[in-house]
């Protein structure tokens, strides 16, 4: 039996993961900010990004506490695989400064590049892998889990075929 007690039902009907809690977040800026290198923020955010899920607002606030370039980009590019709400990717985006880090950004995700940001997040819910040759998708849209072969996807409850 599938134990379901990891799973919240969300307004729209659909099954997500449970966001970080505001105590974990906490607790992770205040890490972030007592971090001396880049190298062991972007260290941190690897870690964190295996062991919780995020709200588009957590990602653009841990954005947000990193001083450069890569450790802001590779923070977006880190945790877009545990986002629940990919739709606002977007106000994601909009917290990078330079047009070069949000277009590394979509590249990196494989968002497109379109030459707004908007129009990148528009296909983020069309930007999982496209179906096989026998019209299956091997890959969860919702959280990039492999599901080849089955018709939800035993990461997410999604269904996927």
């Amino acid at each position: 039996c599938f134990p379901f007690f990891f799973w919240k039902r969300l307004s729209r009907g659909t099954m997500a993961h449970d966001t970080i809690s505001d105590a974990d977040y906490m607790n992770l800026l205040e890490q972030l900010e007592q971090m001396l290198t880049d190298n062991d923020r972007i260290r941190l955010v690897s870690a964190a990004a295996e062991s919780h899920w995020y709200r588009c607002e957590d990602v653009k606030g841990l954005v947000d506490q990193q001083h450069y370039g890569k450790a802001k980009t590779s923070t977006a590019v880190l945790l877009y695989p545990r986002i629940v709400d990919k739709e606002n990717f977007n106000d994601v985006l909009e917290s990078y400064q330079f047009e070069e880090d949000k277009q590394e950004i979509r590249t990196s995700l494989g968002l497109g590049s379109g030459a707004s940001a908007a129009a990148a997040t528009t296909s983020v819910a069309s930007s999982a892998p496209a179906p096989s040759a026998g019209g299956q998708v091997n890959f969860c849209p919702n959280c990039g889990a492999d599901v080849k072969g089955q018709n939800f996807c035993a990461m997410c409850g999604n269904q996927v075929n």
